[in-house]
């Protein structure tokens, strides 16, 4: 499951994209990698834009009221309905998830909700839903984390390299 998905606020506009697609490959690996800062190879210009672009675009967002309501709705509909619930029980029950999730960023609860619809055969609880959460922000925390400080290293210790001007001089 990819803790990464593109999630679109109400106008259109992407609030987080799929950022591991914004890296190579072999960065991507690099940033699964567990090394001490000073194991940490130092990258070039290029590289380091990239994990910045990758950075920001990790950066948490708090899911809006109305996105947890339609990542609600969805799984709700996808889900067997509690017998006996009242039309006014059904909403005090969305008002009470909407007010506990808010905290959780919206890539995170979108991959949430998505590990939901494909292992759990009720609706969850709240709890369930934090327990759930907790890998998925935990990752999505580590690789940033870890790309912050690939960048770091570079702004520290990349230098330009020297140009050989073939004249055998060295």
């Amino acid at each position: 499951m990819n803790a990464h998905i593109a999630i679109a606020d109400q106008s259109g506009n992407v609030l987080a994209r799929e950022a591991h697609r914004l890296l190579p490959p072999k960065l991507s690996k690099l940033l699964d990698e567990s090394a001490a800062f000073n194991d940490l190879p130092v990258i070039g210009p290029i590289s380091a834009q990239k994990l910045r672009d990758y950075v920001l675009a990790c950066q948490a967002t708090a899911a809006t009221p109305l996105q947890i309501n339609r990542m609600i709705a969805h799984v709700a509909n996808m889900m067997p309905c509690p017998r006996g619930m009242t039309d006014e029980e059904a909403a005090e029950r969305m008002t009470m998830m909407r007010h506990a999730l808010r905290s959780l960023a919206a890539t995170d609860l979108k991959a949430v909700f998505d590990a939901i619809l494909r292992t759990c055969r009720f609706f969850p609880t709240v709890a369930e839903i934090e327990q759930i959460s907790a890998p998925i922000r935990a990752r999505r925390m580590a690789r940033a984390n870890r790309a912050e400080m690939l960048v770091m290293k570079h702004d520290r210790e990349w230098q330009q390299p020297l140009r050989d001007t073939g004249d055998g001089n060295d």
